[in-house]
Formats: C-alpha cells, sequence, structure tokens
C-alpha cells in the first residue's frame, strides 16, 4: 500500500519527486474540482524526464438537486434531456481544453495519452492507473476543508493509498 502524498508550494514542483521512471508515464489527473494551471506545468516538467504523458479529465455532474427546486423536477424526462444536453456540452468544452494541454505537451516532444469521460474521479484515475501504470500522478490540492478530508477522505488520499506511485498534490 502507498502512502505516499506531497504537498507542495507551486515553487517548489522540481524538487519534490527529482527522477521519474524513465519507463513509465507521468499522469495528470483533472476534474470539474481539480484543475489547476500549476498541477499542468508541473505535469509537463515531470513528464520531460520520460516523454510520456497522461491527462485524465473526469466529470460527473448530477443535477437532480437543482431539478428538485423547479417545476422541471416534476418532469423526469425533460430532466434526463436537460442533463444528457448539458452533460455532452461539458464533455466538448473539456475535451477542448484537454486537448490543448496535449497540443502544448506533444510541442515539447511529449508522448500524449488523455481519457475525458462523464465518470467519477476516483474511478477513472484508477481504472486508468491499472491500465497505464503511471509513476507519478500530479493533481490540484483539494478544496474540501481539512475536517471533512479527516473524517471522509478524498479522492486524492484514496489513490496514495491504492496505487504503487506516488502521487502529489499541488
Amino acid at each position: 500500500m502507498n502512502t505516499d502524498l506531497n504537498f507542495e508550494k507551486p515553487q517548489a514542483n522540481s524538487q519534490a519527486i527529482t527522477a521519474v521512471d524513465s519507463t513509465r508515464p507521468v499522469m495528470l489527473a483533472l476534474s470539474t474540482f481539480k484543475y489547476s494551471d500549476k498541477a499542468i506545468e508541473a505535469a509537463i516538467e515531470k513528464a520531460n524526464q520520460c516523454k510520456k504523458l497522461i491527462i485524465v479529465y473526469g466529470h460527473q455532474i448530477n443535477l437532480w438537486l437543482y431539478f428538485l427546486e423547479t417545476d422541471i423536477g416534476f418532469y423526469p424526462c425533460w430532466k434526463e434531456q436537460c442533463e444528457k444536453e448539458l452533460l455532452a456540452e461539458i464533455h466538448q468544452q473539456w475535451e477542448q481544453k484537454i486537448k490543448s494541454i496535449a497540443n502544448r505537451a506533444k510541442a515539447e516532444n511529449l508522448l500524449v495519452t488523455t481519457y475525458v469521460r462523464a465518470e467519477r474521479f476516483r474511478t477513472l484515475c484508477m481504472n486508468v492507473v491499472n491500465k497505464e501504470n503511471p509513476s507519478l500522478i500530479i493533481t490540484q490540492k483539494t478544496l474540501r476543508p481539512s475536517w471533512f478530508r479527516r473524517f471522509f477522505g478524498s479522492p486524492t488520499d484514496y489513490l496514495a493509498s491504492h496505487t504503487e506511485c506516488s502521487v502529489i498534490e499541488i
């Protein structure tokens, strides 16, 4: 069980892990709530050592709570249609954002693989970790209050304890 979890200051990115396994890729894990330009920069910097970068983006929207407070909550077919349309729109927007990050990494001669899915962040990350076997995962520091994280954990804590690679939150 891995318990490697590093909390970095943005200016300390390059010193956190000095060497990345040259045969295994670096994974950048992003989501609607975990998107950070500093994490992107750090992942590209670390991936330059192994020349491989995996970009993972998981988005999950549950609109049911919003629909409960409106008249649309009484019309399940509208809810389903609106939710599908919104998820498709969000997916398309994020595919474009992830594509621009991938293009930037490719310009630095990195081999890039991307995963953009409407799926729980933790589940998607674990599926990609099992498939791609990264040497390092970089993500944004959780925005959850410390008391919440202490009692319920976080997706990043889960990754750190259930993978064989280091996990850095920036």
